[in-house]
């Protein structure tokens, strides 16, 4: 894999001795933001067939809120089968693209191998699932039909390849881990890639690194997406996004809870061993609900509601991804993405917080970004100087 130019540049200028105000940060992104003005001019069916060539990176969130938003702008409303098995796409997407940063890139942090032969397998595994959930590659067009054959024979494959790989036991019985004592056992007695970096943490004392405080992304009413769907019309928020005049975030912190995550917060507030428990449930989730979608592929479970949405949404790998589309006689007139990343890594966010937080000499404040960075996951490549040398990671994956 050839290393990619920087879309996102990262400053830190250490603080002096005695300086009570921490790090430098700047954060500088060349992301383009506004590449969905592609599209206006497009028909609607041709735009849904070339968005997820054009965003490669979580394509099938990408492509999930692409159609939803359509759905929404000419008033149509998709089988409750059909939206099922797309919420399964999102959802197996969002667990390899977890999968991906703990098996490639938290062992090349550590100095490790990385894990090649059990990533193959999950990409493997992914594409016989979408062969299932997608035949014909219809699943994500207006007017869409569920599948006919759906089996659980390859989510049972890819939820064992997470219990064993990842957890070294069930997803289950890592969630019931309810405390901090229970979760120093779990380390020591689990020889994983999550395992390693979980005792990398605790053993150079960087459980709190980072803890900058955090103000997630709100759920949004019906009425405030309406109200998101018109600031998405300026340029200028779609860069820069800020909610209620705060920079928020949308990552695995803000969407997951648990006993264990309350924990690591009370002890720890928002650092390097809180975010990294926080992708680790997220990851259990996804697993262990696998089979839980599959049972409910063709049918609505009872009292399950759908969502009100005013634009397009999918909760990607990395975040909320919001898309506001607008069309007249079957042709685009207006397209505009919102991704987690400028939420996430926002000049003002939480990374600026966190990493004007690290302490430690260039190279420990070196490895401690790259860690914080890639629990927060960019989907683009990025560089971290710290004055004292560069140090570059890449988000993105053929």
């Amino acid at each position: 894999m050839m290393q990619q130019t920087a879309a996102l540049t990262i400053n830190i200028a250490p603080s002096s001795q005695g300086n009570s105000q921490g790090n430098t940060v700047q954060l500088h992104s060349d992301r383009p933001v506004l590449a969905a003005n592609y599209f206006i001019g497009k028909s609607v069916d041709e735009t849904l067939r070339l968005l997820p060539m054009l965003f490669s990176v979580c394509s099938k969130a990408q492509a999930c809120a692409s159609v939803r938003g359509f759905e929404c702008a000419l008033n149509q409303n998709a089988e409750a089968c059909v939206q099922r098995q797309r919420q399964i796409a999102v959802d197996v997407e969002s667990l390899r693209e977890h999968l991906w940063r703990i098996f490639l890139q938290w062992p090349q942090l550590l100095g490790s191998k990385a894990k090649q032969p059990i990533l193959a397998e999950v990409f493997r595994l992914q594409r016989a699932l979408d062969a299932q959930l997608n035949p014909n590659n219809q699943l994500f067009t207006m007017n869409a039909k569920g599948a006919l054959q759906v089996d659980s024979v390859c989510m049972k494959q890819l939820k064992a390849l997470v219990d064993l790989q990842v957890f070294g036991s069930s997803c289950e019985q890592w969630l019931a881990i309810t405390d901090l004592s229970e979760l120093s056992r779990w380390q020591k007695d689990t020889d994983t890639s999550a395992s390693q970096l979980l005792n990398a943490i605790s053993d150079k004392q960087w459980q709190s690194s980072g803890d900058g405080g955090y103000s997630p992304l709100p759920e949004l009413t019906p009425a405030q997406q309406k109200e998101l769907q018109q600031l998405m019309a300026q340029d200028e928020f779609i860069a820069q996004p800020t909610w209620l005049n705060q920079s928020c975030e949308s990552t695995p912190l803000t969407r997951n809870q648990s006993p264990l995550l309350e924990q690591c917060q009370q002890h720890f507030g928002t650092g390097l061993l809180t975010r990294a428990i926080a992708m680790l449930t997220e990851v259990a989730n996804l697993a262990a609900n696998l089979l839980r979608w599959f049972r409910y592929v063709h049918s609505k479970p009872a009292g399950e509601q759908s969502p009100t949405w005013q634009l397009g949404h999918a909760v990607a790998a990395r975040g909320q991804l919001f898309h506001s589309v607008q069309c007249q006689n079957n042709t685009v007139t207006d397209y505009r993405i919102l991704a987690p990343t400028e939420w996430n890594f926002h000049p003002m966010g939480v990374v600026k917080a966190a990493l004007g937080q690290l302490q430690g000499s260039p190279n420990a404040l070196k490895l401690q970004a790259q860690l914080f960075i890639e629990l927060l996951d960019p989907c683009v490549a990025y560089s971290v100087s710290t004055h004292h040398g560069v140090a570059t990671g890449v988000s993105t994956h053929a």
